[in-house]
């Protein structure tokens, strides 16, 4: 993958393992708001659901997603110090700043908390810029809005991350997609939406992007 100056990173399953946190807050969204609870069957399976199957097996509808989005928000500013970052990705954000590319962080995440363990981590002074937003759906729209405002080309442009929902975030808004299965998504679902790059471990973001 030549000629990419610019590399933006999803958060959550990307740079830290918030699987885990993500899983406990939502059971704990559902026993306060009465939603369907998950088994540890069901909640095992839940890397081969995309984001909206796995609102559907929690009863949630489209209209109370919002709401959702807000206290998983909230919540994550007090699971902090439960949430590690990924085994291997500290190195590659260093070697990547090193080749002089411009870095930066396009998550739906609570900002405050995603500063916090990027300084904790002492990682913070690597990226360029962190942008987040409230929408579960609306990364396209972020990504968009980076491109203008930070006077950057498309096709100098790659977005990682580890959903379906940055697949289709990155397709619509014309940018390369390296997908990584180390997240929230499994690898065979990932496939299914034909990322650009498909990767199973951090380093190999080194060998794609050199």
């Amino acid at each position: 993958m030549k000629n990419k100056k610019t590399v933006i990173f999803d958060f959550d399953g990307t740079i830290a393992d918030t699987f885990g946190v993500v899983i406990e807050m939502m059971d704990k969204i559902a026993e306060e708001l009465g939603f369907k609870r998950l088994n540890k069957g069901q909640a095992k399976k839940l890397r081969d659901k995309t984001a909206r199957e796995i609102m559907e097996l929690f009863e949630i509808s489209i209209f109370q997603v919002p709401f959702v989005m807000r206290k998983l928000r909230v919540m994550f500013g007090e699971h902090l110090d439960d949430v590690e970052i990924i085994k291997g990705i500290f190195e590659v954000l260093i070697e990547l700043k090193k080749r002089k590319y411009n870095l930066g962080i396009v998550s739906s995440n609570n900002k405050n908390g995603v500063e916090k363990i990027l300084k904790r981590e002492e990682l913070y002074e690597l990226f360029d810029f962190i942008v987040t937003g409230s929408s579960i759906w609306g990364k396209d729209k972020i990504l968009r809005k980076v491109l203008k405002d930070h006077n950057l080309k498309s096709q100098e442009t790659v977005y990682i991350g580890d959903e379906t929902r940055d697949i289709e975030a990155a397709q619509k808004t014309e940018i390369d997609i390296i997908s990584v299965s180390w997240g929230f998504d499994s690898e065979s679902l990932l496939k299914k939406h034909n990322p650009t790059v498909l990767l199973g471990a951090p380093l190999e973001i080194l060998s794609v992007l050199e």
